[in-house]
């Protein structure tokens, strides 16, 4: 089987990206399940369950390397949300590593995918899996949750390294709760992303790759599952200390952009690099990027 270089991956399109897991866990010889927009591979032996979307904001990048680094040179955001993820299960898949693998399409839309699988794949299917792992995090060595987790799972995801932070949305936010499975997302080394400066760090991608195979080696043992309720705007008043106008903005659809990579324009809705209004009234400091208004 083709081993698949993650330039190849970032210009894929997501149809095609989810044929290749189907076939790729076919010949590792995994079970496999399918539905519109989703790719599930497992093993009876599996215990850990690692998830990543196939989906990208934006169109086909031109990829070009700097040193260490990916990144977009026709404008397009690199991609890197979420196909550093997926080219880090590929990876696992080629080592035929006893564990479950969840593809999904749409998450960029609000979790499609997720919310098939959910709809279609009974939770029968999920009774040995300790800890579900989404590998859809910006950054290096942060972990998130979307959901209240056992500090037995925080104990274990920090021993390999992993600082907690905090995230805003990923299938797992979806999958998590339906299936009563514990939940973390890790970093796989882009930033900045959907914004056309978003760029790759391929050793940061290939240590997570690396944790991901100590993990495997040493799973979670099961633990209960607490479920807890979905973090509220007010978490980032106590983090970036934003007033009650801040916070408003940050409620507008358009301004919850800025979390991800490149702020939107409140007013006309366009990119705030690009805007036709032209003014930016406020900056809010975080990675360089801000709320255009």
């Amino acid at each position: 089987m083709v081993k698949f270089k993650i330039e190849e991956i970032l210009v894929m399109d997501e149809r095609r990206l989810l044929n290749i897991a189907i076939g790729m866990l076919d010949y590792y010889g995994y079970e496999v399940m399918m539905g519109s927009d989703f790719t599930i591979g497992y093993r009876e032996d599996a215990q850990l369950c690692f998830v990543a979307h196939v989906d990208k904001v934006g169109g086909i990048p031109q990829v070009k390397k700097s040193g260490i680094f990916l990144y977009s040179a026709n404008g397009e955001p690199l991609g890197g949300d979420d196909r550093a993820g997926v080219w880090i299960m590929f990876e696992l898949i080629r080592k035929k590593s006893p564990a479950m693998f969840i593809f999904t399409n749409g998450e960029e839309c609000g979790g499609i995918g997720a919310k098939e699988i959910i709809n279609t794949i009974p939770q029968e299917i999920f009774k040995d899996i300790s800890l579900m792992i989404e590998l859809d995090r910006q950054g290096s060595l942060e972990y998130v949750y979307y959901h209240s987790i056992p500090k037995e799972v925080k104990k274990y995801i920090e021993s390999f390294g992993f600082k907690e932070d905090f995230g805003t949305f990923s299938d797992i936010s979806i999958l998590s709760p339906y299936y009563k499975i514990p939940a973390v997302n890790l970093s796989v080394g882009y930033s900045h992303q959907h914004s056309r400066y978003e760029y790759l760090n391929i050793p940061v991608m290939k240590d997570t790759l690396s944790r991901c195979k100590k993990m495997i080696k040493k799973p979670l043992p099961k633990v209960e599952y607490t479920p807890g309720e979905d973090y509220e705007w007010e978490y980032y008043e106590d983090i970036y200390g934003l007033s009650d106008d801040e916070l408003a903005l940050l409620e507008n659809k358009n301004a919850i952009a800025w979390l991800y990579g490149e702020p939107y324009c409140i007013e006309c809705g366009e990119p705030a690099f690009s805007c036709s209004c032209g003014n930016i009234d406020n900056i809010l400091e975080e990675g360089g990027y801000g709320i255009h208004t």
